[in-house]
């Protein structure tokens, strides 16, 4: 049996670990759920920071099959749709 530690990567330089639901809890904050705005600020984040807007949008009560979204992640990198994708095949 063996076991390892995680490996953390300050990918931004902070010097610290940051998860990816903050950096969703970030764009939230500057974007509020305007779709477009996000969609186009995830451009150059991981699927799993999409991954963590699309379940901040779900909790507010957003339609995620709707067209306005559909419209803007149509516009995203494929990065942003697998996360909003991954997400949505979450859903029970």
């Amino acid at each position: 049996m063996g076991a390892t530690n995680p490996i953390w990567i300050d990918g931004d330089g902070d010097d610290r670990f940051t998860a990816a639901r903050e950096y969703a809890r970030r764009l939230i904050a500057v974007h509020g759920l305007n779709v477009p705005e996000l969609i186009r600020a995830l451009d150059a984040s991981a699927p799993g920071v999409a991954a963590q807007v699309a379940g901040f949008c779900h909790a507010s009560g957003m339609d995620l099959k709707s067209q306005e979204v559909a419209t803007a992640l149509a516009g995203g990198s494929g990065d942003v749709r697998a996360g909003f994708e991954s997400f949505l095949q979450a859903l029970p």
